[in-house]
């Protein structure tokens, strides 16, 4: 009886979940986009500026889904799984590639068309492999330079920050060192003289 009643009072409590939207915010540092950005909240502003409502909450409901709406438009939701040294080039290739994976799954492959999807989306991958490499590697470079200048400005806590963030899935990896005949040289000397 009393598992009953509790089981009853559970289910009645109700989470609340906070769908929050959260919107794209490095788009902004595009010129172009915060310009568009800009233009569209002013004449969201001004058409809000001419409406009547003698209603507060009919206004600010009014005010939050016009800038809900521009933000959602222009700069588009949050993306988490984004990641930030990414450029926005080769996130745009990313897209074109999961539209090419998509036609390819659609279309019967051993025909021509399907065939020239597959060299597409191939191509694609093989590009978007290259960029994120060139953009991991300016990413890693301008931490280092970062390190660098905080080295020179005398900014340990900088300098140690960069330091472990450049380092931190680094383990060493111990991979057995063997001779010619195939046997793991266990000892320092027998390895340095191993790669002589």
């Amino acid at each position: 009886m009393i598992m009953g009643i509790l089981r009853i009072r559970i289910q009645k409590v109700i989470k609340r979940t906070i769908n929050r939207r959260r919107y794209n915010l490095k788009r902004l540092e595009d010129i172009e986009c915060q310009k568009t950005f800009k233009t569209k909240l002013r004449e969201g502003a001004s058409a809000l500026r001419y409406e009547t409502h003698e209603d507060l909450e009919e206004k600010w409901e009014r005010i939050k889904t016009t800038f809900q709406h521009i933000s959602e438009n222009t700069l588009g939701q949050e993306d988490n799984t984004r990641k930030d040294w990414i450029s926005d080039s080769t996130w745009k290739m990313i897209e074109r590639s999961k539209q090419t994976k998509g036609k390819l799954c659609a279309t019967y492959a051993p025909t021509r068309k399907g065939k020239e999807l597959e060299k597409e989306y191939a191509a694609l991958s093989k590009e978007i492999k290259k960029n994120i490499r060139k953009d991991h590697r300016a990413y890693v470079d301008k931490i280092a330079s970062e390190a660098q200048e905080a080295a020179n400005q005398g900014n340990i806590k900088g300098v140690f920050s960069a330091i472990r963030w450049l380092t931190k899935n680094a383990q060493p990896t111990i991979v057995p060192i063997r001779d010619k005949e195939g046997k793991p040289v266990t000892s320092i000397e027998g390895q340095i003289h191993r790669w002589k």
